[in-house]
């Protein structure tokens, strides 16, 4: 029963640490855990090219802005988490 309890414990905590991890890994390529402007726009870059669209540097350092709701000029996974969506009641 023991060994049963331990194992959940190491595999929830192993999924506390992915699902806290996730979200900073979009641009973090220093793997600081914060996402600078410049990491930001390489990252923006690259997935308008990979997808064929269209890349705005205005726009991506408008989006950065918008994210960085501390004005700390990084981002924390917390900025980078998707916002909640809105329901209709």
């Amino acid at each position: 029963m023991m060994r049963l309890f331990y194992l959940m414990v190491v595999l929830l905590a192993g999924a506390v640490i992915q699902v806290q991890a996730a979200p900073t890994a979009f641009g973090d390529a220093d793997s600081d855990g914060k996402v600078t402007q410049e990491e930001f726009l390489t990252a923006k870059k690259a997935v308008a090219e990979k997808s064929g669209k269209k890349y705005s540097e205005e726009r991506s350092k408008k989006q950065f802005d918008q994210k960085d709701t501390n004005k700390d000029g990084v981002l924390s996974a917390d900025e980078l988490a998707p916002a909640p969506k809105k329901t209709d009641k």
